[in-house]
């Protein structure tokens, strides 16, 4: 079946920089967000939120730090009050944060068990921005990717084909081996597979599968 395209966004070093100085929070690190959540500060984030002037950058990584943290106090106590500022800000600002409530929905996990306590939460944002559930968008997810080590440089020289589920493969290729970093989108997986072969001499039997296609 064939989606909208969800555009991606992560959380910037120069806001993590900016949140970590001013809430006093974890330096940047990986997973910044969830290192530095903290569930008994959910309504003072929401007060910073409120009160300073964010660019769209700082406004999502903020509320990154903010969702990982009420989704800790979920495990506890729920407090209605607090998940009502937080849908209100999700939604006035979906421009911004819609891909960040998407991964929270977890629009392709079936399974309550695998799900996140603020899942619910999201996935009544979702329906209230874009209706019946088929009608949401899909994150893009890695099918094939070749890859070498290039030992004296420690690094791996990869290409990676890309289904972005609307019906088109996007075709990464890494900045090692004397080319740029890019992308190029196709019809097809095989139609991405022969031009890595052409341009970046992938051969055919050089893919290692991801998921089964």
């Amino acid at each position: 079946m064939h989606y909208r395209r969800q555009e991606s966004r992560h959380p910037t070093g120069s806001a993590i920089a900016r949140l970590s100085a001013d809430l006093d929070l974890a330096e940047l690190c990986q997973d910044w967000e969830i290192v530095a959540a903290d569930s008994g500060r959910v309504l003072e984030f929401l007060g910073y939120y409120d009160t300073q002037q964010l660019n769209d950058d700082e406004r999502f990584t903020l509320m990154s730090l903010i969702i990982a943290s009420y989704d800790e106090a979920l495990s506890g106590a729920e407090d209605r009050g607090l998940q009502d500022q937080i849908i209100a800000r999700l939604n006035a600002r979906f421009d911004v944060l819609n891909s960040l409530v998407q991964y929270w929905a977890q629009p392709d996990e079936d399974d309550a068990d695998f799900a996140f306590n603020f899942t619910p939460i999201a996935r009544q944002i979702m329906r209230f921005n874009y209706g019946d559930k088929l009608n949401w968008p899909r994150t893009p997810f890695s099918i094939k990717r070749a890859q070498t080590l290039l030992a004296e440089q420690c690094v791996y020289d990869c290409v990676e084909i890309v289904d972005n589920r609307d019906g088109s493969f996007e075709l990464f290729s890494s900045k090692i081996s004397g080319r740029d970093v890019g992308t190029q989108e196709f019809s097809s997986i095989a139609a991405a597979s022969e031009f890595a072969y052409r341009h970046f001499r992938v051969d055919y039997d050089a893919w290692q599968s991801l998921i089964s296609v």
